[in-house]
């Protein structure tokens, strides 16, 4: 008879759990518009961003 580590693994990361680990579930962008640049432009990209992200998570 084996050990239930072995036999039944964790369902879901360690990451998503302990709340000091991951703070947000949700990933942010870090290369998003710079400041001064046309508000379309910006809306459009952060969009986009979000999209990815979404489908990312939707994979994972």
């Amino acid at each position: 008879m084996s050990h239930r580590k072995f036999e039944h693994p964790r369902h879901g990361s360690l990451g998503f759990l302990p709340r000091k680990r991951a703070a947000r579930h949700r990933g942010k962008g870090k290369s998003g518009a710079q400041i001064g640049t046309r508000t379309s432009d910006c809306v459009l990209q952060h969009f986009i961003q979000l999209l990815i992200l979404n489908l990312f998570f939707f994979f994972i």
